[in-house]
């Protein structure tokens, strides 16, 4: 919820910016920075949340530790890239099929009452699907819409 919340911020604040630098609300832009912070902030979770967030990934994973801070890495790379107009649209993509393989480890984790925050106290269940899978879906249609298609 919380990369949810830096979206929204980053891309009200980025069209306020824009509309006293330019004149006009530069909504791609705005979308672009905006999915940039989230991702930049959900990074920070692979970090400091290592220990607890390797349980996300089934046992059978060999290195889960080490998956965890290559996927904090690559979301890093990922929104960096994302800014560099002449890639956005091959990134914008990258990102969607991420964001894809990264959601059964979502339900995964779900399923097994995870809570990658504190690994020893149970996280609340099928329940967070009801939010997590449809702030995946409007990740996706954000980037496909606002940074793929540009409307």
């Amino acid at each position: 919820m919380k990369p949810f919340i830096a979206l929204l911020v980053v891309f009200v604040v980025t069209l306020f910016i824009t509309k006293i630098a330019f004149g006009y609300y530069h909504v791609h832009k705005a979308a672009i920075f905006a999915i940039t912070g989230m991702l930049l902030f959900a990074s920070l979770g692979h970090f400091m949340y290592t220990e607890g967030m390797q349980y996300m990934i089934p046992s059978f994973f060999p290195f889960r530790f080490q998956l965890i801070v290559l996927s904090g890495i690559l979301e890093i790379v990922l929104a960096f890239v994302l800014l560099i107009p002449k890639y956005e649209k091959l990134f914008a993509w990258v990102i969607i099929v991420y964001l894809i393989c990264v959601l059964p480890f979502n339900i995964y984790s779900a399923v097994e009452k995870i809570n990658y925050q504190n690994p020893k106290i149970e996280g609340p269940g099928l329940s967070y699907l009801w939010l997590r899978i449809p702030i995946q879906l409007f990740y996706i249609g954000w980037l496909y819409f606002l940074c793929i298609i540009k409307l």
